[in-house]
């Protein structure tokens, strides 16, 4: 997992009034479920194009969470 990654997403979530505790729980939760689809997809498109088309699919949902996480 990207640690720089986790750390600074929960200082984030920290600034939009999360307790250190919830902001690090949920920044960790959050990394690992989108690098689990990033990977998911990589694996599994069959072309540049749908890698392509299925990224964003993958980046549209990972910002929506983060969204309704804030």
């Amino acid at each position: 997992m990207n640690r720089q990654l986790v750390l600074g997403f929960s200082e984030y979530l920290q600034s939009r009034g999360f307790s250190a505790d919830d902001a690090l729980l949920t920044s960790r939760l959050t990394v690992t479920a989108v690098d689990s689809q990033v990977h998911r997809v990589v694996l599994e498109s069959d072309s540049p194009e749908e890698l392509r088309v299925r990224t964003e699919v993958v980046v549209r949902q990972a910002r929506s969470m983060i969204a309704s996480e804030s």
